[in-house]
């Protein structure tokens, strides 16, 4: 996959709900509903360790119950995106 450097992670975050839904469409027959999917681009701008301080606040303010919930986490990630996430 190919994209620019901002907005790359909304698009990626879209992909993989399409790949996941067709997936188990095609494999289990099984139509996920839109609510089931929790996407969490990871945007900002700068170096990777000042990028992941200010994801992980974000992630603690309002992602944390559902990440605690999610019976399976899935990333898609690129570039700076990978260290930032695996970090």
């Amino acid at each position: 996959m190919v994209g620019e450097p901002t907005g790359t992670s909304v698009k990626f975050c879209e992909q993989m709900t399409a790949a996941v839904k067709k997936y188990f469409e095609n494999t289990h027959e099984i139509t996920m509903p839109d609510e089931s999917i929790v996407n969490i681009p990871l945007q900002w701008e700068g170096k990777v360790l000042e990028r992941v301080e200010k994801l992980y606040s974000l992630i603690e303010s309002d992602y944390k119950k559902v990440i605690e919930d999610a019976d399976i986490i899935l990333w898609a990630t690129h570039s700076q995106g990978t260290p930032v996430s695996a970090i």
